[in-house]
């Protein structure tokens, strides 16, 4: 018979980013613990936008790749901010970051969380 052992629970590692220059004042609540696939679509969406990022780019496919990674940002890592609009609060999720009428909050937010990711460095080089 195997002796049990004790689980380890994986802490959640969360942070708030806080905006500065136009965005004065917003915090967004965001999860950092995210599995290798979401680094893994990551790259694959910083690869299409590049490539749309074109101005001959098709607009629709500029807005599709917008959605999915709004999509991609309110699934894994949005938890809670403090948007709102003339109506009130604008709900944390992929509806309520695309209804923003700000076109440059969302690269913004999603910009922010990729830096706190550290995507912008080689994640294994985090590792110990």
């Amino acid at each position: 018979m195997t002796e049990e052992r004790k689980p380890f629970v994986l802490p959640e590692n969360t942070a708030t980013l806080v905006l500065d220059g136009l965005y004065e004042g917003v915090e967004v609540d965001v999860n950092l613990s995210v599995g290798w696939d979401v680094y893994d679509a990551v790259g694959r969406w910083m690869a299409r936008w590049r490539e749309l990022s074109d101005d001959r780019a098709d607009p629709f496919e500029r807005v599709a790749a917008l959605r999915e990674v709004a999509e991609l940002f309110a699934s894994k890592a949005l938890r809670g901010w403090n948007l709102h609009d003339a109506n009130g609060p604008i709900p944390p999720t992929a509806e309520g970051l695309m209804s923003v009428r700000d076109p440059n909050l969302m690269p913004a937010l999603i910009g922010g969380w990729l830096d706190a990711l550290g995507t912008s460095a080689d994640p294994l080089g985090k590792m110990n």
